[in-house]
């Protein structure tokens, strides 16, 4: 793969595990905890120091969504971690 930077050649660093989600002074990282990881091959250009992520899913993954709840306002189900709702903005969290 060339880079899209400066077009010199991309090498793989490999797959890795990247947390989703964020910490906070509060909560710790217990929401980091909870959101899980993704795991995504890394690549790098040794001329330019460009990195690029790609997901990687095995071929028997098939999209699979966060658990859906319903909006206390509009009753439009959401991703559960969704920090207000995409249909009407209702703040969630």
């Amino acid at each position: 793969m060339d880079c899209p930077h400066c077009g010199a050649e991309m090498s793989s660093l490999g797959v890795n595990r990247l947390q989703l989600g964020r910490s906070s002074v509060l909560g710790g990282s217990w929401n980091n905890i909870a959101s899980g990881s993704i795991e995504a091959e890394v690549m790098l250009c040794r001329m330019c120091g460009k990195l690029e992520f790609f997901a990687v899913r095995p071929q028997e993954f098939q999209e699979q969504d966060l658990v859906q709840v319903p909006c206390p306002g509009c009753g439009e189900l959401h991703d559960f971690d969704d920090a207000k709702c995409p249909f009407c903005g209702m703040r969630l969290l």
